[in-house]
């Protein structure tokens, strides 16, 4: 023991006695890493002030807070929620970029404009309407109580309009957004228009379509060509920007064209949905 003492290393039994613990109890310290032992002469043996010192710690650690072992685990289970949380975020990212690309979202700056279009039209039908309903009753009330009528009926439809806010807009604002729209469409209409002629040089006929469509009309095109029937194809790209005189030439020689509605056939007479026409 004189010896163990002098040289700092103490045996097993000496450290559970000094903690106040069993035997099993160092040995289980001892195998979570906490305490440590060093290889002598006698065997391994336990230097005194480091085991103190790493035993006070592991005790003061589970008295104000967790446990190494605790806390590897909560890293463990804090890592793997943010790697689920990862994961999730990017499924979300490409369902959204897949239905975007299927057409289910539209996109805002289009629908800003819908919304620019419906209230300018909105706005000038609705100030129409007191001069309209003074024209109606006119023959039935005096002039002066018509006019009262009319100036009321305008104030209340302009304090509607004023309190009408659509997508963070007034009216006001939204038509400075329409005329903005405008000008971007212009310039669409300017540089973007794409279209195709087919066969248009020589034609009778002219078969105008897009998408699938277009498809199906030129091949109609090619049956005719083969039966002698002149006839040709102006195939607009995108229904936005179509062309116009300014753009294409057939449209410029629109009036060689006449203007045919073809129609079904059952029974020697039309269909219900055409008799309905």
């Amino acid at each position: 023991m004189a010896e163990e003492q002098q040289g700092g290393f103490y045996r097993v039994e000496v450290i559970a006695s000094l903690f106040g613990v069993t035997v099993r109890r160092v040995q289980q310290l001892t195998q979570e890493g906490i305490i440590s032992t060093t290889k002598t002469k006698e065997g391994n043996r336990y230097e005194l002030a480091p085991t103190i010192q790493r035993y006070v710690k592991y005790l003061s650690d589970k008295a104000y807070g967790k446990s190494k072992s605790e806390k590897e685990a909560e890293l463990r289970e804090q890592k793997l929620q943010a790697e689920i949380a990862l994961k999730e975020s990017q499924g979300e990212m490409h369902r959204l970029k897949t239905e975007i690309a299927s057409g289910k979202y539209i996109d805002i700056e289009e629908v800003k404009m819908d919304y620019s279009r419906f209230f300018v039209s909105f706005k000038k039908f609705a100030l129409s309407l007191p001069s309209r309903l003074s024209g109606r009753i006119s023959g039935h009330c005096d002039p002066m109580e018509i006019r009262s009528i009319e100036k009321d009926l305008n104030a209340e439809i302009i304090r509607l309009l004023n309190s009408f806010v659509v997508a963070g807009c007034t009216p006001e604002e939204m038509e400075k957004n329409n005329i903005r729209f405008q000008a971007k469409y212009k310039q669409i209409e300017e540089n973007e228009v794409r279209f195709e002629e087919i066969h248009c040089d020589d034609a009778d006929y002219l078969i105008v379509a897009f998408g699938s469509m277009a498809r199906i009309g030129q091949k109609a095109m090619e049956l005719a060509r083969e039966e002698g029937i002149k006839v040709g194809m102006l195939r607009p790209h995108h229904v936005v920007a179509v062309p116009d005189q300014s753009h294409c030439r057939v449209c410029r020689q629109g009036e060689r064209y006449a203007r045919y509605r073809i129609e079904c056939r059952t029974d020697g007479g039309r269909c219900p949905p055409c008799r309905e026409r």
